[in-house]
């Protein structure tokens, strides 16, 4: 699992770079009171454990709060009789980490 706490000025354009990359399964945001959520649901196929995995994004803003959150977790990349992902879970989390951390520090648009 994998935390991203920034700036929630970059609300928008994180929400939209989730939606556009990473919600090929499931996409969904909303507001109650004063809050924003989303969950975002992508699936890969991971060449080096042989599998499908996917890649849980989670948003969470609050209004009036100057710092937003992203929480990704990676599942379903095991195989075989242990189980192993051989690293691909965590690995999809820090690419979704990653990429969100360039968006906010002005890295990447």
């Amino acid at each position: 699992m994998r935390t991203v706490v920034f700036s929630s000025e970059f609300d928008y354009r994180v929400l939209s770079f989730l939606r556009s990359d990473y919600a090929s399964v499931y996409s969904k945001t909303w507001k109650s009171g004063g809050s924003r959520v989303g969950v975002f649901i992508h699936e890969e196929y991971v060449f080096r454990t042989g599998t499908n995995q996917t890649l849980t994004t989670v948003f969470e803003s609050v209004e009036g709060q100057s710092q937003s959150k992203v929480t990704v977790v990676g599942s379903g990349g095991g195989k075989g009789i242990f189980g192993s992902d051989w690293g691909s879970e965590a690995d999809g989390e820090q690419t979704i980490a990653a990429k969100v951390e360039d968006i906010v520090t002005g890295l990447k648009s």
